[in-house]
């Protein structure tokens, strides 16, 4: 995401990510926890 395609508003401020390219990240960064890790989590 933060290597990804950037654009800016006419006042130079970068955008906001979409709302497809979050939901990407958010997939891909949860599918690298491990099962095992999340378990503990509630012990």
């Amino acid at each position: 995401m933060a290597n990804g395609p950037k654009t800016y508003t006419a006042s130079g401020r970068m955008r906001a990510p979409s709302l497809t390219l979050l939901c990407q990240f958010v997939i891909k960064a949860w599918s690298k926890v491990k099962t095992e890790t999340v378990v503990k989590s509630f012990r």
